[in-house]
């Protein structure tokens, strides 16, 4: 799996460890390869874009967040189809149901909280999707799109069937997470937070 390369960074990329992976191929084995295999077949469409921020490279960072925000809109529409709601269904549920839908299966793991990054995604990639809408802050953009890569990065280890434990234990003290927290700090948030600075 090659979703850690989907962060931004204008550093030349470091030496890999341990760190920059959230599980290995001994903790999914082939079972859990060919379950990705069928993932990846049955989600193409909202997995595409997702994956493809690995061609962005020297993209700007509302063109990461723009894709970002289709790419869990289509997701999420999927997930919701494949649950057994109808089409004429899943067209009603809004842009929050579809990416809810994505981090259902991720709310348990992740270092931060849901709700705030469902807020936060919303607020940036509707200010950077709107030409009327004010710009967003830096920080906050480049937050929600950290967060992003996290939902997705966690989504992706889990439906293999990375053990829930573990990886709650990788993305504590991975890389991503540990940028997350430092623009946390800048914006004066705690880790559950996502959203607006308290």
């Amino acid at each position: 799996m090659i979703t850690y390369r989907t962060g931004i960074s204008t550093e030349a990329p470091a030496e890999q460890n341990a760190l920059d992976f959230l599980f290995a191929f001994g903790d999914v084995g082939s079972n859990g390869v060919g379950r990705w295999i069928d993932l990846s077949h049955k989600f193409e469409r909202g997995l595409s874009p997702l994956v493809g921020l690995l061609d962005l490279e020297g993209a700007s960072l509302e063109a990461h967040l723009a894709q970002v925000g289709i790419g869990f809109e289509t997701l999420g529409y999927d997930l919701i189809i494949a649950s057994g709601v109808s089409k004429s269904q899943a067209e009603k549920k809004s842009w929050e149901d579809r990416v809810r839908a994505v981090t259902s299966v991720t709310t348990s793991v992740l270092p931060f909280s849901e709700d705030h990054f469902v807020d936060l995604l919303r607020r940036n990639y509707r200010a950077v999707k709107h030409a009327d809408n004010a710009r967003p802050d830096w920080q906050e953009m480049h937050l929600a799109y950290r967060q992003s890569i996290q939902v997705f990065r966690a989504w992706v280890a889990i439906r293999p069937g990375v053990p829930k434990k573990g990886l709650t234990a990788a993305l504590d003290h991975d890389n991503v997470t540990l940028h997350i927290r430092e623009i946390q700090r800048v914006l004066g948030q705690s880790d559950r937070q996502g959203g607006a600075a308290s």
